[in-house]
């Protein structure tokens, strides 16, 4: 048994360690906190190759704007009820959630499309998890999200003002 103190902590915490050499883990505790980290075996998988290696066209949407949409639009999301961005022209994005038992809820909002050299895509839809994607929007830095679609199917790169963080989002067949 280790004793230890955390100087990130404002007043000096003394906790218990215990160390598991042949289980690579370690727990700490206190009074008040406890944590366990553990050694995973074998590899990390190979992110890089899932992010799409080009993209047809991106739509630049206020953060705040879609945020508040989806929050209004996903209110009677209970559940896992996809949420369906529909592109009805260059400008506007609609945003659309349907629970069979209570409703549904549709929003609209301003959109700028960029990068299209593929012609007209009005009508151009997916489904995604709502949550999944609200966080994804949520941790962005800037008032600007970027949403870089390559196609139907298939993921969508989420990025803020400043690339410097990419979120990588599954599309889910609607009900």
């Amino acid at each position: 048994m280790l004793l230890c103190a955390f100087p990130s902590f404002p007043i000096a915490c003394l906790c218990a360690a215990f160390l598991l050499a042949a289980l690579a883990v370690a727990h700490f505790y206190d009074n008040k906190f406890s944590a366990s980290v553990r050694k995973l075996e074998g590899t990390f998988p190979d992110y890089i190759n899932l992010f799409p290696k080009e993209n047809l066209f991106t739509i630049e949407v206020e953060k705040s704007d879609i945020l508040e949409a989806l929050d209004r639009a996903t209110v009677v999301a209970e559940g896992f009820i996809p949420v369906k961005i529909e592109i009805l022209n260059p400008e506007t994005l609609k945003i659309t959630t349907i629970n069979k038992d209570i409703g549904g809820g549709n929003e609209e909002v301003s959109i700028k499309t960029l990068g299209l050299d593929i012609g007209d895509i009005t009508g151009f839809t997916m489904s995604f998890n709502p949550n999944y994607l609200i966080q994804g929007i949520e941790v962005l830095d800037g008032k600007t999200v970027y949403l870089r679609f390559s196609g139907n199917e298939k993921p969508v790169v989420i990025q803020g003002e400043h690339e410097t963080f990419k979120y990588l989002l599954m599309p889910v067949r609607p009900n």
